[in-house]
């Protein structure tokens, strides 16, 4: 076993290692907050089993070769070929819906190194099954890049009549005078890190202009098709919202950054308040504006990364900003 060999073997094990790191919750990876969840399961499963399985085994194999072949076989080319190909359409789909993830990028790296140091014992082989893995893993999922955004083809939703349950949540969920010169259109989703860590610096930010008069905050919450729950937490803060400004506030304080993927009857089992707000939701009274929030935020650009913050005046968008926003040149933008 030569030193090369074994080098290319421990970088190998690499991915499996990384992968159950993230599936213990210790690495993060921000996928879903840019959009990008449509691609973070199959068939209900999450796509990172069936990763943690591929690269163990994978990882094994060269490991056996590195042992005992003189050269690597060409089983292992055909796993090299197959796992590349899956990070050459995940980093294809990654560059179409522009998604930066650290984690997967040091994963796909990683997966590409190993594939130019084995593929040289069995290219042929090797070519076939990177080009079966790209096809794959497009056959999987679809043949263009899908944001995990709601379409919105259906017709404006109104606003709501005056005085209805609705009308009050609209209101409550604004902070300013709706006669400001100027909206800041913000949106969240509840299951995003990023906004959570994002969101009380954001508004503490706004809060001398919103005091002055100058800017209206309209807080919207996104809906992500890959996580179901997601519609109910929209809905159940709207429930909040119609008790209070102070109750929907509180809402967000309590649940932004609730985790992803959980269903109603899951986050039901959570407690708190959220049993007495799925009640006052029921029967869809909220779902008109759940649904116009999607259909002004496309309006406005919004294309799945979360948080996303629209500047408009006069009708006219005059910035938006993405995931990281920057509170300084939002502050200064905001004060002219």
């Amino acid at each position: 076993m030569t030193p090369i060999r074994t080098a290319i073997a421990s970088v190998a094990s690499l991915p499996p290692v990384l992968v159950a790191v993230r599936l213990a919750g210790w690495w993060p990876c921000d996928v879903a907050c840019q959009g990008g969840g449509f691609y973070q399961r199959l068939a209900g499963i999450d796509v990172l089993w069936a990763a943690l399985l591929g690269y163990a085994l994978f990882a094994l194999l060269l490991w056996h070769d590195a042992i005992r072949r003189l050269h690597w076989s060409a089983l292992a080319g055909a796993g090299a070929g197959l796992l590349a190909g899956v990070s050459l359409f995940y980093l294809g789909v990654s560059w179409q819906l522009g998604i930066v993830c650290p984690f997967c990028l040091t994963i796909h790296a990683v997966v590409l190194s190993v594939l130019l140091a084995v593929a040289g014992d069995a290219a042929g082989t090797t070519a076939l099954c990177l080009l079966l893995g790209v096809l794959s893993a497009n056959a999987a999922f679809h043949h263009t890049a899908v944001p995990d955004v709601v379409a919105t083809a259906t017709p404006p939703i109104a606003a709501p009549p005056a005085g209805s349950r609705a009308a009050t949540a609209d209101a409550n969920r604004s902070l300013g005078q709706a006669t400001a010169p100027i909206t800041v259109e913000y949106a969240f989703s509840l299951q995003c890190s990023h906004c959570s860590e994002q969101h009380q610096p954001l508004l503490d930010a706004l809060a001398p202009a919103i005091a002055a008069g100058r800017v209206r905050v309209v807080m919207r919450p996104v809906i992500r098709p890959a996580d179901t729950g997601s519609l109910w937490l929209a809905a159940w803060a709207f429930a909040a919202a119609e008790q209070s400004p102070e109750r929907f506030a509180n809402f967000l304080t309590e649940h932004l950054s609730t985790k992803a993927t959980l269903s109603r009857e899951e986050l039901l089992t959570l407690g708190g308040d959220l049993p007495a707000l799925d009640a006052a939701a029921a029967g869809g009274v909220f779902d008109g504006l759940v649904t116009s929030d999607q259909q002004v935020l496309r309006r406005l650009g919004y294309q799945g990364s979360t948080p996303f913050v629209a500047v408009v005046r006069d009708g006219v968008v005059h910035a938006r900003y993405v995931r990281d926003v920057p509170l300084p040149a939002l502050v200064e933008l905001v004060s002219k």
